[in-house]
């Protein structure tokens, strides 16, 4: 009977642990159950995030593309300008060397015409001086008309004279003739 009372109490402790060997083996299958419910949303998860994860690597591509383009636009327009700053430096000289030449042909019309006015002003001196010796020749021109007027009512005074002279001496000359004559005859 102890034999069977301990058989029983091993059969009573066996039943014990197959019943917790039961329960720990449902408990499992709904961890399981748990675990597998689990997977399937984690693979939906997964497969949604795979899905994401394409659609971002997708944007990210059409944004390294667009990156690309951007540089491509950029470096163009960093050579354009390039080109532009170039073409700014090669005005700059032009005009550097264009209001160097305007600077030069200043001076030189400043110059020329400094020179011109002085020439001019030593014309006009030149020709007030001739102005004045041209007066002063018309004043002398007019005293010697003067004097030539004066000369020749002069000389038809002398002309009256001689021609009065002439014809005394004409007479006398008749007279003397005739007085010879009468002397004579």
């Amino acid at each position: 009977m102890d034999r069977h009372s301990g058989l029983e109490g091993l059969h009573q402790a066996a039943l014990l642990e197959v019943a917790s060997h039961k329960e720990r083996a449902h408990l499992l299958l709904l961890e399981q159950a748990g675990l597998e419910a689990t997977l399937r949303g984690q693979g939906r998860d997964l497969a949604e995030l795979g899905e994401r994860l394409r659609q971002v690597e997708a944007e990210l591509e059409a944004s390294q593309t667009q990156v690309l383009d951007r540089e491509q636009q950029l470096q163009a327009r960093q050579e354009e300008l390039q080109q532009r700053q170039e073409e700014i430096v090669r005005l700059t000289a032009q005009v550097t060397e264009l209001r160097q030449q305007v600077d030069e042909a200043t001076i030189t019309h400043d110059g020329e015409r400094l020179e011109l006015m002085s020439g001019l002003d030593q014309k006009e001196a030149e020709l007030g001086r001739m102005a004045q010796v041209l007066e002063q020749q018309q004043e002398a021109h007019a005293v010697l008309e003067r004097e030539k007027q004066t000369a020749y009512g002069q000389l038809s005074e002398h002309r009256d004279r001689l021609r009065n002279l002439d014809t005394l001496l004409q007479e006398i000359q008749e007279r003397l003739k005739r007085g010879s004559d009468l002397a004579r005859g």
